[in-house]
């Protein structure tokens, strides 16, 4: 009976050994998977990145897929949408010799002044309350670079300004977008640097 009893106790040992280690090694097996699962996507999000920083490097880059199925968007070099604090300023530069329209809109917010030195003229300014003004005409034939200065008065301003050419604004930006479920989501919205 007592060598029952301890080949019982020994099973039930062994067993419960047995139960350990195989936990054990699930429990380790599960941390690798997961190890080489990040390592992977690391990996992923630095073939990614590299391929961003290669497009946006490049002589002329433009919008794209990427290899990951998410896309890039780069902000257009005749459009920009953008906010501004109280007391903030912005300069845009401009450098075409045709006649062309400059539009700015306040999309949400409060008014700005908007100064301009882009024509024969003197600079002039206005103060824009609400929804948009256009204006157009020749870039002064003395220098190949005018401006245009928009200050923000008051609170916060959401604005927009439209050309007929491209200039060159204070920041571009550039969005990444994936299709989830027939819709398209932005992932991330960073400023080109």
């Amino acid at each position: 009976m007592q060598k029952t009893g301890q080949n019982a106790s020994i099973l039930i040992w062994s067993i419960f050994l047995s139960i350990i280690i195989s936990l054990w090694f699930i429990s380790i097996s599960t941390q690798i998977n997961k190890t080489l699962k990040n390592n992977q996507n690391i990996q992923q999000e630095i073939n990614k990145n590299n391929q961003i920083k290669n497009i946006l490097h490049s002589q002329n880059p433009t919008s794209q897929q990427l290899d990951d199925g998410t896309y890039l968007q780069i902000s257009e070099k005749n459009n920009y949408l953008g906010s501004l604090q109280e007391n903030e300023i912005k300069t845009f530069s401009f450098s075409w010799t045709t006649l062309d329209i400059i539009e700015i809109s306040i999309i949400n917010g409060w008014p700005i002044r908007y100064t301009y030195d882009i024509w024969s003229v003197n600079q002039e300014y206005d103060i824009l309350t609400s929804w948009s003004f256009s204006f157009s005409g020749n870039i002064k034939p003395s220098n190949n670079l005018s401006t245009l200065i928009i200050e923000n008065l008051w609170w916060y301003t959401f604005f927009q300004i439209d050309s007929d050419q491209e200039f060159i604004a204070p920041e571009r930006y550039y969005e990444i977008w994936k299709k989830i479920w027939n819709k398209n989501v932005l992932i991330t919205k960073e400023q080109i640097k």
